[in-house]
This record gives structure tokens, sequence and C-alpha cells, in this order.
């Protein structure tokens, strides 16, 4: 990398974006799962964690029955 190059930043979301954004938390590790889920709460995101991909897919097709289903957010 040469010193003229452009370096490409990320934006960050403002805390708004997230609030209210379903969030589904998969991960084996009951401690990452408490840890994320503190995390998106303190954001105001709602969630929801499990352990493994076939739970993650009942949650996903329960949530998509319910019209309520997991999304993302990205900055506009």
């Amino acid at each position: 990398m040469t010193s003229e190059e452009k370096i490409e930043v990320c934006v960050i979301a403002p805390p708004e974006v997230l609030r209210g954004v379903c969030v589904l938390i998969v991960d084996d590790n009951r401690t990452s799962r408490r840890i994320l889920q503190g995390m998106v709460n303190r954001w105001e995101m709602r969630s929801a964690a499990v352990a493994d991909g076939e739970e993650a897919l009942a949650q996903l097709s329960a949530a998509w029955q319910e019209k309520d289903p997991y999304g993302r957010s990205s900055p506009t």
C-alpha cells in the first residue's frame, strides 16, 4: 500500500437505526450467546438466541409465519 492509496472507512450506523430490529443470535457457546444478547438488548434491539442451526431454522420459520421476520439494518 502506498501513501497515495485511499483507505475505505466504514460508516457506523447511529443507534436509532438499530432500535427495534429483530436479531437472531446463533452460537453453540452459551456464554457467547448471553454476551451477544446483552449487547443487542442494550442497543434496544429485539433478540432471540439459539444454540444450533436446526433451532435457528425453526425460529426463522416461526418469525416468518408470524409476519415478524428477523431483519438487518444498514446505514442509508
